[in-house]
């Protein structure tokens, strides 16, 4: 397999990172996982991190997003899954990734979707076609889209490419969308945000980017100790 050389500079970010062991987060969106590691070597092509106990294996050639902090500041790549070498417990199994990109601007909220917990989480109003309000429960979220799930009783039997109205509130911050189902299980539900999303980009409205931010700063601080 080719590999991509990565920048100096990057080598030298991941080095420090190495240096210290820090923590960082894999998100697999194809895969529906979330790894938790450490940062332990770096070379020219690659970077190699010890997986937390439990962790999803992640096949060869995976797409996912490494995610970590470096000076203060949220780090985030595109990285491809170059090897798995798996180790007995208790030792760590390794994960060595091919970095094929960084993830700049709004593109590191389209990497993945945040996870939404308990505390904080937005409160979320939906309004079907013919008339029904109902409350959802957020499970997670992105600047195109969040995941949401009724409670089998109140399971309004959406069909996809129905549009509904999304009322969501978290703290100082509200915003009205239009949303889009784009796909149903069980009773959770896919719901796309199409005004976010134009021939510039994503453009989402400002309230949207600060209750993404709040969501994603905590679930973060939660994971990466």
């Amino acid at each position: 397999m080719t590999t991509t050389m990565l920048e100096p500079n990057t080598v030298e970010l991941l080095r420090d990172c190495c240096s210290c062991g820090a923590p960082a987060i894999i998100l697999s969106p194809e895969m529906g996982a979330v790894c938790h590691a450490r940062f332990t070597a770096v070379s020219p092509e690659s970077v190699t991190l010890d997986l937390s106990e439990g962790t999803n294996l992640l096949p060869e050639g995976t797409r996912c997003c490494l995610s970590f902090s470096h000076g203060g500041s949220s780090c985030a790549y595109f990285a491809t899954v170059l090897e798995y070498q798996h180790v007995p417990p208790p030792e760590p199994s390794h994960l060595i990734l091919e970095i094929t990109a960084k993830v700049i601007g709004t593109e590191a909220r389209m990497a993945y979707r945040v996870p939404i917990g308990k505390k904080p989480a937005p409160c979320a109003r939906l309004s079907t076609q013919d008339g029904q309000i109902l409350l959802p429960i957020p499970i997670d979220i992105s600047l195109t889209g969040i995941l949401v799930e009724f409670a089998a009783a109140e399971d309004p039997d959406l069909t996809p490419s129905e549009e509904v109205d999304l009322e969501l509130h978290l703290g100082d911050d509200t915003v009205h969308l239009r949303a889009e189902v784009r796909r149903r299980d069980g009773h959770r539900y896919g719901l796309f945000f199409p005004e976010t999303v134009t021939k510039c980009g994503v453009q989402a409205p400002q309230s949207l980017r600060n209750i993404v931010e709040n969501l994603e700063r905590a679930w973060l601080q939660k994971r990466v100790r």
